[in-house]
């Protein structure tokens, strides 16, 4: 006997009804099959399993997503969690899995927990199988959600390139110093905004699809900004500087 205990981080994701199914259909099949005698357990190893809806309402329970009833999750939602706790009546009474998933990714990771021979191998098995099922439904948002260290290095970055452009703007060329306003402006807006518009598990409802139309028209516009104000002022600097030098 052995025992093995995995707590992992896991990706950034679009959680819809379709793939919070699919990480119970595979959970169940997994402990069907690790189960000694799965015909005769079959009853109790199902009354193990449970999906927990979060929202600013409270917390509900399911023994499957197929018992919740809405076709898109509330707005207000915060954390899906989907487990496996196996009865004690059964053979697989040593087993956890615990799946959560977060609009923040450090409340979002995966804990599962055997007591059996090769638990090692048989845990492994489970986090390669379950992650694979979250990639099918990637969000890529983590770039908006960086470590500790990181949200430091960038928030004393935009902190330094303010200072900079106060201390320099009267000694810059006009292009300059209007490319680190926009600059800072652009930093200043991503970090601040960006992991409201973009969480780290965004679950499939209403205000998440118009959360990624404006999103989508906010980056458009600040880019827009930043490269056509600094074209402009460009050409602005060198036809004033032509009509100087032929007057």
């Amino acid at each position: 006997m052995s025992r093995f205990n995995l707590k992992k981080s896991l990706p950034s994701t679009r959680v819809t009804r379709e793939l919070v199914r699919s990480l119970e259909k595979y959970i169940e099949k997994k402990t069907e099959f690790l189960a000694a005698k799965p015909t005769e357990e079959l009853d109790a190893l199902l009354a193990g399993r449970r999906t927990t809806v979060m929202d600013d309402l409270g917390t509900e329970q399911f023994g499957t997503i197929d018992e919740y009833a809405p076709s898109l999750f509330s707005n207000t939602t915060s954390s899906i969690e989907v487990e496996f706790i196996g009865p004690y009546q059964t053979s697989l009474r040593g087993l956890v899995i615990r799946v959560r998933l977060s609009g923040e990714n450090i409340h979002t990771g995966i804990q599962i927990d055997y007591d059996a021979p090769n638990a090692r191998e048989v845990v492994v098995g489970l986090y390669d199988g379950i992650k694979r099922c979250l990639e099918t439904s990637p969000a890529r948002n983590a770039f908006f959600h960086p470590s500790a260290f990181w949200q430091g290095v960038i928030g004393a970055l935009t902190y330094m390139l303010f200072l900079a452009t106060i201390a320099t703007w009267r000694f810059m060329p006009t292009a300059v110093t209007f490319l680190l306003i926009a600059l800072w402006l652009t930093l200043y807006l991503l970090w601040s905004f960006a992991p409201r518009f973009r969480p780290y598990t965004v679950f499939d409802s209403e205000q998440a699809n118009r959360y990624a139309r404006d999103f989508d028209w906010l980056i458009k516009g600040l880019l827009g900004f930043l490269l056509f104000g600094t074209l402009m002022t460009l050409m602005r600097d060198k036809l004033l500087s032509l009509f100087h030098g032929t007057s």
